[in-house]
């Protein structure tokens, strides 16, 4: 009986040592692809799915190519921004979108 009881001890053992592995190499598994995932700054949908190779490749070409633009637009000429340095204007200023303009315009200076 007691042979019999230390070779259940064994199997359950490494049955308990092997469930343990598997469930831990899945958990590094996900929080490798997640961390991947998250450095490339692109969506977690796979791009171009279902479409032609040739068709992926120029997709993530034009996607890495974000990553290298440097200008940044202006929303507002150099008149509206005048307007700003007015008092009396800015209350006059309609459309409340151009307060929008101007945020982000600012938005290069921090």
């Amino acid at each position: 009986m007691g042979n019999q009881l230390s070779g259940i001890a064994i199997i359950l053992f490494i049955g308990l040592g092997s469930l343990t592995f598997i469930l831990l190499f899945i958990f590094a598994k996900r929080q490798i692809t997640r961390f991947a995932l998250k450095n490339r700054h692109r969506p977690h949908y796979p791009i171009g799915a279902g479409s032609s190779k040739s068709l992926c490749k120029e997709i993530e070409r034009r996607l890495d190519v974000i990553d290298y633009i440097r200008c940044e637009p202006t929303q507002l000429s150099a008149e509206m921004k005048l307007l700003f340095q007015d008092e009396n204007l800015v209350s006059q200023l309609s459309p409340l979108h151009i307060y929008r303009m101007k945020v982000v315009d600012d938005v290069n200076e921090l």
